[in-house]
């Protein structure tokens, strides 16, 4: 085939026309396309000129790739209505962002605010671009590796990319100190960069829903129980709890449900109960140490007691349990989310249930939460001017603005910018007043380097614990042991 015409760059012809093959189905939805060699010599350019020209339409969403396999063609007609609506041609800076395994409505709601940002700022294009995770590595880390970033993106945890210098200091631009004032002080916490120095190197985007208890009132009326209506203390849950267990009471086939971790998985909701001796002295997780630490305070023994009080032997279901609970099949979740009163109005809007937050631990007075969510920072690398730093750093304050807030708090999020109204506040009040109360004590989640082999030991031996192969002291004891052997 001849070369694309010479009035236009060789990668963006290319482009428009394997975008074209796409769209017009000539590779399937999954179909591989041609390696790029092949593509190399069917164009007659070089491996750049290819390079660039997939990596546009896997940016636009036409492809995806996979190391080691290829490109393969992802675009569907009906994705058409979550593409911009404005014309990004003839734009004189462009910006990447890279949206962290996003669902259908993420994409489309980032993408409103696109528009609405190009629209104010005619010279400047947004565009998107997703990273899912595959297997147990973490994907940001191997994308870092690779040296091909986007301008800015959004992550769970951050500290491991600012120590390898990856991520650029946000206090440093102009001003930063300003939207600083307007967010939740939680919205805001520093990590160390490659030289040790400490850093704000990202933003809080929103936050989840603290961790709370749920409780399948039809089950618990079955039981004998009552619903309180107010805050649970320990005793309390240790009568709910014996009461479910016996299944011809209740009528649940399960009378709990706890997620066992897997890997580091799973393992944040057991830190935050086993840690509270830490977090109510106002010690952050920043390191391997003060994690470490965690495991020798009488506040994680008082924890694991607790979780054998209250989770009867074979009455416990290990796995799946958001799931089951929507589907009335377990009596109450020790540690609930967001997610699963997702599920419930999904599966089952019949199912009545009540909610509480977690009771304080040992003889505090009060349960500190974690606060977490997605935060968004701005990358070195794909940085090439300080006019596409100040354009990148100008969408990503465009994100905190007051209208941007209440969209993004769809799904059950908390806004992180001060006195914006939430989704969560129309729809549950109820919910909304007792997320934001645990938001006024909670503290950062933990965010350290080495954390995910750190947190997988961590997991390893609270799911034997919960699978009674230890008590409380011998999986304390335990944990301890394995974090010793972790390079400092």
């Amino acid at each position: 085939m001849k070369n694309p015409q010479s009035f236009v760059p060789r990668h963006r012809a290319i482009y428009e026309i394997l975008r074209g093959r796409i769209r017009s189905r000539y590779w399937k939805y999954g179909e591989a396309l041609p390696t790029r060699e092949a593509l190399c010599r069917e164009f007659a350019v070089s491996a750049i000129t290819i390079r660039t020209a997939l990596r546009n339409l896997q940016q636009e969403g036409y492809i995806r790739s996979v190391r080691g396999r290829g490109s393969f063609a992802c675009w569907k007609k009906e994705q058409e209505y979550y593409l911009s609506a404005i014309s990004s041609s003839g734009r004189k800076l462009e910006i990447t962002h890279l949206l962290f395994a996003p669902k259908p409505t993420d994409s489309y709601l980032m993408n409103m605010l696109a528009d609405a940002f190009m629209e104010k700022n005619p010279q400047i294009s947004v565009k998107f671009t997703e990273l899912r995770p595959r297997g147990m590595e973490d994907p940001w880390l191997q994308l870092i590796a690779s040296g091909e970033l986007p301008q800015c993106g959004e992550f769970f945890w951050h500290a491991a990319y600012a120590e390898q210098d990856a991520l650029y200091p946000l206090e440093e631009l102009p001003d930063f100190e300003e939207l600083k004032q307007e967010l939740h002080p939680g919205a805001v916490y520093p990590t160390r960069n490659g030289s040790g120095e400490s850093h704000i190197h990202a933003l809080y985007l929103f936050f989840g829903v603290p961790l709370f208890m749920i409780f399948n009132v039809d089950h618990l009326e079955h039981a004998g129980g009552r619903v309180p209506y107010k805050p649970l203390s320990w005793p309390q849950i240790f009568r709910i709890s014996r009461a479910m267990a016996e299944r011809k009471r209740s009528g649940a086939a399960f009378a709990a449900a706890i997620a066992a971790p897997y890997s580091y998985h799973g393992v944040k909701p057991f830190i935050e109960l086993l840690g509270q001796d830490l977090f109510q002295r106002g010690v952050p997780l920043t390191d391997l140490n003060s994690f470490a630490g965690l495991f020798q305070t009488g506040g994680a023994l008082a924890g694991l007691e607790l979780l054998e009080k209250i989770l009867p032997r074979g009455r416990t279901l290990l796995r799946k349990c958001d799931e089951h609970f929507a589907l009335g099949e377990v009596g109450f979740l020790p540690f609930a989310s967001s997610w699963c009163l997702n599920l419930l109005e999904m599966m089952n809007q019949e199912q009545r249930y009540f909610i509480s937050p977690i009771p304080p631990v040992g003889e505090h007075r009060k349960y500190r939460s974690f606060h977490s969510g997605f935060s968004v920072g701005i990358f070195r690398n794909g940085i090439a001017s300080s006019e596409q730093l100040q354009v990148t750093w100008e969408w990503i304050r465009f994100l905190f603005h007051r209208r941007s807030q209440y969209l993004l708090s769809q799904d059950f999020r908390l806004p992180v910018r001060r006195g914006v109204e939430s989704y969560l506040q129309r729809e549950n009040p109820l919910l909304y007043a007792m997320a934001h109360n645990m938001l006024r004590n909670s503290v950062p989640q933990p965010d350290f380097s080495g954390m995910r082999r750190a947190f997988a030991c961590a997991g390893r031996k609270i799911t034997s614990f919960l699978h009674g192969e230890f008590s409380p002291e011998e999986c304390l004891k335990a944990i301890r042991e394995d974090l010793n052997h972790l390079p400092r």
